[in-house]
């Protein structure tokens, strides 16, 4: 590397792609100019990508890095692509919601046991029917093919673990049973990934441990027609 005292570089290891963070080279677009995002000490490749929602290998292939552990500071980079959607921004704020004490009922039409099982948990009813739509088209005879249950795809495994340690006993393979396991499952996986509700949508299909490692893969086919659904549901 020539003229050393020109350039500042940050390497930053990670469990996916390595990025370099270099010196701002003459030409490269500054904030207040750049379409796009522009590229700021201690970004890396991979952070962008965690934060947009997509991966490393689409924001190089958009942008013509041919390096992609190697990008600019200043430099402008289009962060979301047609064949990689970016979720909104504002679905990711902390998730809050509030219900009034419900009495439990298991009566009803599928789509005020869905409301009744929100209330009853504390998370939006416009969300648990929105997955539950999503999963099964409000199916409760509806069955998966890694043996998922319901209306709301409840593996009996995950059931049997909800019961466990929040003391109660569901049945899955009932209307009611499974609106409510779903709605206590979607509650607790807005907790564990702080609130972000996008998050918890795509941990709900891919599975917490999967999101953990991968990052949010079913954005454009899962998470996205979710937050659709929510909006009439």
């Amino acid at each position: 590397m020539s003229t050393i005292g020109s350039r500042l570089m940050v390497i930053t290891i990670g469990a996916t792609f390595a990025a370099t963070v270099a010196f701002m080279a003459p030409g490269i677009a500054q904030a207040d100019t750049c379409g796009g995002y522009a590229v700021r000490a201690g970004d890396t490749l991979s952070a962008l990508a965690q934060r947009n929602h997509t991966t490393v290998a689409t924001l190089a292939s958009v942008n013509h890095i041919a390096n992609p552990n190697f990008i600019l500071i200043g430099q402008c980079l289009t962060v979301s692509s047609q064949s990689a959607p970016v979720a909104p921004s504002v679905p990711n704020t902390p998730y809050s919601y509030q219900s009034a004490p419900q009495i439990p009922s298991q009566g009803g039409s599928l789509a005020s046991i869905l409301t009744q099982a929100a209330n009853d948990q504390g998370v939006s009813p416009a969300l648990v029917r929105a997955i539950a739509w999503k999963e099964s088209n409000w199916n409760q005879a509806a069955r998966g093919y890694s043996g998922e249950v319901g209306m709301m795809q409840i593996l009996p495994g995950t059931a049997a673990m909800l019961n466990s340690q929040h003391g109660t006993q569901y049945n899955l393979w009932t209307a009611y049973g499974n609106a409510e396991l779903g709605a206590m499952f979607l509650r607790d996986l807005i907790g564990q990934n702080g609130g972000c509700l996008t998050c918890a949508i795509s941990a709900y299909n891919q599975g917490q441990g999967n999101y953990n490692a991968h990052g949010m893969q079913n954005y454009s086919s899962y998470v996205a027609p979710v937050l659709n659904d929510m909006a009439w549901r």
